[in-house]
């Protein structure tokens, strides 16, 4: 029992957070810069827009809203590991805020945090996530 654990946790700990892609692992983003505005990316604290077609990282609201307006066409790389998009098999996810269960195929928002990605079904629950004094908690 404790040997499956710990394979579990040494599987888990060796794909890629974004696209679930084998021995890609990484705490930095493969891609540094803003799909919208070009700006600079902060590796402990990126928004993220996932979806079938595509996966791009964001910098603010604002941009994370323009890029789900317009949808998520052109993203041919993940943003975590930089693995062609079309190879993307992300594990099943639910809404860390609601526990709503995520559709890759209608796509979702995430928080990447150091190579963690936090999920959630919309704009709405992410900021609810952020509001919180521990976010961790409850």
């Amino acid at each position: 029992m404790e040997d499956a654990v710990y394979f579990a946790n040494v599987l888990r700990s060796r794909e890629c957070a974004v696209c679930g892609t084998d021995r890609k692992a990484s705490s930095v983003l493969a891609l540094s810069a803003c799909a919208v505005c070009g700006t600079s990316l902060d590796d402990a604290h990126a928004l993220l827009a996932v979806a079938k077609g595509a996966a791009k990282a964001v910098c603010s609201y604002p941009c994370l809203e323009v890029v789900l307006n317009e949808g998520l066409a052109g993203g041919a790389a993940c943003p975590g590991c930089g693995t062609p998009w079309a190879e993307a098999a992300p594990p099943p996810r639910t809404c860390r805020t609601c526990a709503q269960e995520l559709s890759f195929g209608d796509g979702y928002v995430g928080l990447w945090q150091g190579g963690r990605v936090l999920t959630f079904c919309g704009i709405p629950c992410l900021k609810n996530h952020d509001a919180r004094a521990n976010p961790f908690c409850g």
